[in-house]
């Protein structure tokens, strides 16, 4: 926590261009994968700044998932949606379901996640719930 009990915004990144950073960047690979036009679910969105780099460059329609409200009040303002949740809580794909109308992921995108997860299999697992037959994960 920081000051006066506030936890700081982080991941605050409103100019982010992956083509300025270096082509081993996880960001940029990441990123770089994410077809074009794809309905994407930005796992760990913090600020929404790569889900709104897909918006703007690659036309995809990005819903973003993070506990952090702070983070999420600047996301929601930059993406199509957002959920206030844990992707390790199975009610959580009830409520990423409830914004979408059911519609399910072409792409998941799930970059410097993982390692903070008490319980890794069954986020890839919760998120195979949400993702189309034919979609992507990229972690």
């Amino acid at each position: 926590m920081g000051y006066n009990g506030i936890m700081p915004i982080k991941y605050q990144n409103p100019h982010f261009n992956p083509e300025k950073l270096s082509k081993h960047n996880i960001d940029r690979m990441a990123v770089g994968e994410v077809p074009e036009h794809s309905h994407v679910l930005d796992v760990g969105c913090a600020t929404g700044f790569m889900g709104k780099y897909l918006q703007d460059k690659k036309q995809c329609r990005v819903i973003g998932l993070d506990l952090r409200l702070p983070e999420l009040a600047i996301a929601k303002k930059e993406l199509a949606g957002v959920v206030q949740a844990d992707i390790q809580d199975e009610k959580t794909i009830a409520k990423v379901l409830a914004v979408t109308k059911n519609k399910k992921f072409d792409v998941i995108l799930a970059t410097s996640l993982i390692e903070h997860t008490a319980h890794p299999e069954t986020v890839i697992q919760n998120m195979k719930k949400l993702l189309k037959p034919s979609g992507i994960i990229i972690m």
